[in-house]
């Protein structure tokens, strides 16, 4: 498992990020979802992760700077075919470790 920069480019990144935003609105309030879409993940303050076995996307995640001293977590999202087998750990690990 290798945790590297997203690359806004690859079909399987765009996929996954489209299933976290099409989940975002279906399960949180009306008004109530702050999942960043492609132009927030895209921003400078912004740095955008994903997770990779092999060539096989397994998650994404990001970590917005709101400040020098203080950030907020974004997006996290792991492939469903995917869970249970470390990858949001290894995301929220790279995540952590930036912050």
């Amino acid at each position: 498992m290798i945790v590297k920069p997203g690359d806004f480019a690859d079909p399987q990144i765009l996929d996954l990020l489209r299933q976290h935003l099409q989940g975002m609105q279906e399960t949180s309030p009306p008004g109530h979802s702050f999942a960043l879409d492609l132009s927030g993940l895209q921003r400078p303050d912004v740095t955008f992760l994903s997770v990779w076995e092999d060539d096989t996307l397994l998650a994404i995640g990001a970590i917005k700077q709101l400040a020098p001293d203080h950030g907020e977590l974004k997006s996290m999202r792991t492939r469903t075919d995917s869970l249970r087998r470390g990858a949001a750990t290894a995301m929220l690990t790279a995540l952590l470790d930036l912050a």
